[in-house]
């Protein structure tokens, strides 16, 4: 794990596609239904905005869930699909 400060506030879990290999839309939305458990409509909504856009917000988690969003960030990027955790406050 990283060696980030303290937030104060709400996180946001952001989702990128790459730019320099985009990843499929169904691969996306696979990825997502299994780490959050959305059902197949959410999943692919959410990766039709991270396909169109280049980046979504996922999920929010208060400060006190720090842990969590952190653990989704790496679940995430270790199975090839970039996500970063950023204070609301900061978006």
């Amino acid at each position: 794990m990283s060696n980030r400060k303290v937030v104060r506030g709400p996180l946001h879990l952001v989702v990128y596609n790459r730019t320099d290999e985009p990843i499929p839309l169904e691969h996306i939305a696979e990825m997502l239904r299994h780490a959050f458990g959305f059902d197949y409509t959410q999943a692919l909504n959410c990766a039709s905005v991270i396909v169109n856009k280049g980046r979504y917000i996922v999920k929010t988690f208060q400060s006190k869930e720090a842990k969590k969003a952190l653990a989704y960030e790496t679940l995430l990027n270790d199975q090839g699909l970039p996500a970063i955790v950023v204070s609301a406050r900061s978006w």
